[in-house]
């Protein structure tokens, strides 16, 4: 997101490569829906199919990402955070957020 908003599109085009290259690597992008602690997941990197990050992933593994997202989803409507709160504050803060963004990914892949 960085690189396509930055001011100077020719100096950010040079690390598109870059970014190409560590993407492809291997354990940069979390592709176990399950995980825990603080990962970055296949839709964290791709919330939408027009995500530059979304050729690094497959249709099979957006749909088991996808599908096990709507199973996580508690009866409050909310997700909880995969991560260890380190107050109770900070968990109702993050699960906010997290709660919105699973909503967007879900509309976006047409899912709500």
């Amino acid at each position: 997101m960085f690189l396509a908003n930055a001011p100077d599109a020719d100096r950010a085009a040079r690390y598109y490569g870059v970014l190409d290259e560590w993407l492809d690597s291997s354990r940069v992008i979390e592709r176990d829906p399950l995980a825990e602690g603080v990962v970055q997941k296949e839709l964290e990197y791709a919330p939408t199919p027009a995500s530059y990050a979304h050729r690094f992933v497959t249709t099979d593994e957006v749909n088991r990402y996808l599908d096990e997202l709507r199973r996580q989803q508690q009866s409050d409507g909310g997700w909880p955070i995969s991560w260890q709160a380190v107050s109770t504050a900070s968990e109702h803060k993050w699960r906010g957020y997290v709660t919105i963004n699973h909503l967007m990914t879900l509309r976006t892949y047409g899912r709500l």
